[in-house]
C-alpha cells in the first residue's frame, strides 16, 4: 500500500509553461499529471493529487522537485520561490511540507473533523 499523501502544486505562467514542455519529453511525468485534478482557470498552473505516493525517488516526482529547485535556486527574472507554492500533507498529523510561496497561490492547509 505505501504511505500517501495529499499534495498540491501552483505555479506562474513561466513554470506552467516549463512543466507543460517537461510532459511531453517525459511520458511517466505526463502520466503524473494526467492523474492530478488541474484546476488551473487561467494562465496559472494548479495542480493537486489526492492519496498519492509523493515518494522523492520517484522519478516523476524528481521533475517537480528539480523545477521547485531551479525556481528556488535562479536568479532569473520570473523564475524565483514566489514563482510556484507546494504543500504536501501526509497521512501523520505533523507531517505538513510546505515550499515557495504557497499563499501567493491561494493554497492551504485545511483540516477539519466531521461527525
Amino acid at each position: 500500500m505505501g504511505y500517501r499523501s495529499d499534495v498540491g502544486f501552483a505555479c506562474d505562467p513561466i513554470i506552467k509553461q516549463v512543466i507543460e514542455t517537461m510532459a511531453e519529453w517525459d511520458s511517466e511525468f505526463k502520466a503524473l499529471l494526467d492523474d492530478s485534478d488541474d484546476v488551473s482557470s487561467d494562465d496559472f498552473g494548479r495542480y493537486c493529487w489526492h492519496s498519492i505516493k509523493w515518494y522523492d525517488s520517484y522519478p516523476e516526482v524528481q521533475v517537480i522537485e528539480n523545477i521547485m529547485i531551479m525556481c528556488d535556486n535562479t536568479d532569473i527574472t520570473g523564475c524565483s520561490y514566489d514563482s510556484y507554492g507546494f504543500v504536501r500533507i501526509g497521512e501523520e498529523l505533523e507531517d505538513i511540507e510546505m515550499k515557495g510561496e504557497p499563499a501567493k497561490f491561494d493554497l492551504y492547509v485545511n483540516r477539519s473533523l466531521d461527525i
